[in-house]
């Protein structure tokens, strides 16, 4: 059975005639009669009882052109959806991303897409630390964004921004208007700058070892001596966030979350004169993958949210 035949035999049992089938169609009455012999021959019995000029449906006639009825109907939905698909009028963008990023970053990218296509939706597939690379080595997304470095033989990627470790400070600590008396505007930084030797002694929030603020913050005070008073020592970005934002200690963040989550509270934030280490935030995808419109504006949505 294909789709030609089946169109051919509704046709014959519609007109009820091969030769006004036959004209409709543009080939001859003969060969007309040979597609539905080869049918018949394929199914071993006959479609039609032909009588002189006229046709008279068999029970196996009905049983095929019932079935290819429903075929047809499913081809026809078929290619709507590729219509569809092939003007991003439905479907979806799937996005691997973490938790914290997720939260931050997530409302204004889903609203941005959304305005652009209104009729597919974003898949924000949460996943942390190196679930995250595992996901994105097996296909598992169409773009997945991540710091560098990443596997330059396995992955292209597209930067993002620039992400800065930057120091919040409750406003209701004195250090807090120590530093604000003393901090200066610098090129490339976010936020106006201090010298890192000025939290010597200051109350802080500690990440689990490995994380890599944790990593950034040891290593700073390391190279510059720094003696912190650990206040807490937190689990997650979302909880160190809240420690500052309730006004408990200060933190090393990373720049994104100062926009986001504390810097719509009463917390200031200051970025380091010394080069403290940053990370670049990329969408990555495997090598080689082709890139849809509505992945691509994905791509550029990032690029532009004010982080």
């Amino acid at each position: 059975m294909n789709l030609k035949q089946l169109r051919y035999a509704l046709l014959l049992h519609d007109t009820g005639s091969f030769s006004q089938a036959a004209e409709i169609l543009g080939i001859s009455q003969p060969s007309l009669s040979q597609y539905i012999q080869r049918i018949e021959k394929q199914i071993g019995m006959p479609l039609f009882i032909r009588t002189g000029s006229d046709i008279r449906i068999t029970d196996a006639g009905k049983v095929y052109l019932e079935a290819g009825k429903q075929i047809l109907e499913i081809e026809y939905q078929m290619q709507q959806k590729f219509s569809e698909l092939r003007n991003y009028n439905v479907g979806s963008v799937v996005v691997g991303i973490s938790p914290h990023r997720c939260f931050c970053i997530g409302p204004q990218l889903v609203a941005k897409f959304r305005e652009r296509y209104p009729g597919m939706h974003l898949v924000l597939e949460e996943r942390s630390g190196h679930d995250l690379l595992d996901c994105a080595e097996r296909g598992d997304f169409d773009l997945c964004i991540t710091v560098l470095p990443v596997d330059d033989n396995m992955f292209s990627y597209e930067h993002i921004i620039y992400e800065e470790a930057v120091v919040a400070v409750p406003d209701a600590f004195p250090l807090c208007d120590k530093l604000k008396k003393v901090a200066v505007p610098m090129e490339n930084r976010k936020f106006p700058a201090i010298d890192v030797r000025l939290l010597d002694g200051a109350d802080f929030a500690f990440l689990g070892n490995g994380m890599p603020m944790q990593v950034i913050l040891d290593k700073m005070c390391m190279e510059y001596n720094l003696h912190l008073k650990k206040i807490v020592d937190c689990r997650s970005l979302e909880a160190l966030e809240a420690m500052v934002s309730a006004g408990i200690c200060a933190a090393l963040i990373p720049s994104y979350l100062s926009t986001y989550k504390v810097g719509h509270s009463a917390v200031t934030c200051f970025s380091l004169c010394q080069e403290i280490a940053s990370r670049e935030i990329v969408a990555i995808y495997p090598k080689g993958q082709y890139l849809s419109r509505p992945v691509q504006d994905v791509i550029s949505i990032l690029k532009s949210l004010d982080v």
